[in-house]
């Protein structure tokens, strides 16, 4: 049965007795939500034990051997509960007939994925089987939105105002784990400066930058929406240490997939590796980067990037001009360079030298 998200997670108890769930959709941080609820309100009930498996580290046959393996109440008195991560759907037929084998078997299973394709084995098989429920996860309304923030600031006992809430609302994006990550931010610039909240321009400007689509365009070669930023970054040594981390863990995964490509797996199967997974709306821009960067640029880029995070923890002198150095050197790789880019980079590059 096809259950709204907002349906399954106001009445999680009328459901939590089922024993097979899928959960699916672009916006990652609700699928979590569901699965996260799940589990708390069967801990309620039962000791469970789990079993996490991921759909690109199992071969054909293999999901239905875990299945049967922990079908039964184990010797301690505890039930399983298999969550399994799908991020193809090559394994949704054996998902299928695997559920519709183990009827009577005391494990549940929760399948957690990307938006599931309407010819999807999983969605026609199940979508109107009253023993299965299916939840669409689809991008968070303002008012979902609203009460995500609310909610996260009562938990962490910061005072906010409407106003400031019905703000944060309009600026964050639809993208639940992203309204997460900006909520995270603003918790720790706080700690830092408390009476910050005041300042409605602070939120405006500072608790909603999108920093992956920065390293990405950055990677990419394209600051023209992020020039300003840039400047900034040149000039905050804080932050140079912050961004050449982000930068290190995505030039790490370029290079793991691209290791993996020249081994003879496929580029699709070598990015469906990653753990964390690519989120969706970069999917496309990291494939691209892939073609771009070549691995001998990556490990030089890598090099550069530690020994730079090493001079600026060390609080060395040229520490800020050999940051400068490294980014030029990322966004050289880029195709898009537009005349502002280079204005703005060579007054950057005077400064220093």
């Amino acid at each position: 049965m096809i259950l709204k998200f907002e349906q399954f997670v106001s009445n999680i108890n009328n459901y939590s007795s089922l024993k097979y769930f899928v959960f699916h959709g672009e916006n990652i941080g609700k699928v979590d939500d569901c699965a996260k609820l799940l589990i708390l309100e069967k801990k309620k009930s039962s000791n469970i034990d789990f079993i996490t498996k991921y759909s690109d580290e199992l071969k054909s046959g293999e999901f239905t051997n875990i299945v049967n393996q922990n079908s039964e109440i184990n010797i301690f008195g505890n039930k399983t509960i298999i969550l399994f991560n799908l991020s193809t759907e090559k394994l949704s037929k054996e998902i299928v007939d695997t559920i519709e084998k183990v009827n009577r078997s005391e494990v549940t299973i929760i399948v957690k994925s990307d938006q599931l394709s309407k010819k999807s084995s999983i969605r026609t098989k199940f979508e109107k089987d009253p023993g299965v429920v299916i939840v669409p996860c689809y991008e968070d309304t303002a008012f979902e939105k609203r009460g995500v923030i609310k909610d996260f600031f009562f938990k962490e006992k910061i005072t906010v105002s409407e106003e400031q809430i019905n703000t944060l609302a309009q600026v964050f994006s639809n993208q639940r784990l992203e309204i997460l990550n900006e909520l995270q931010k603003i918790k720790f610039l706080l700690s830092r400066k408390k009476n910050l909240m005041n300042d409605l321009q602070f939120i405006y400007r500072s608790s909603y930058f999108d920093e992956l689509k920065f390293i990405y365009c950055l990677v990419s070669g394209n600051l023209k929406d992020y020039e300003r930023k840039f400047d900034e970054l040149c000039f905050s040594n804080g932050d140079q240490i912050r961004y050449t981390t982000i930068l290190l863990n995505h030039f790490y995964r370029l290079l793991f997939v691209s290791y993996l490509v020249k081994d003879g797996e496929s580029l699709n199967q070598a990015v469906s590796r990653l753990r964390p997974p690519i989120f969706f709306k970069y999917h496309s821009e990291f494939m691209k980067q892939l073609s771009k960067w070549k691995i001998k640029d990556l490990i030089l880029i890598i090099k550069r990037l530690l020994k730079c995070k090493q001079k600026l923890f060390n609080g060395h002198l040229s520490s800020q001009s050999f940051f400068l150095k490294t980014m030029l050197l990322i966004l050289n790789k880029g195709d898009r360079f537009t005349q502002n880019n280079l204005n703005a980079l060579t007054i950057l590059f005077l400064l220093f030298f």
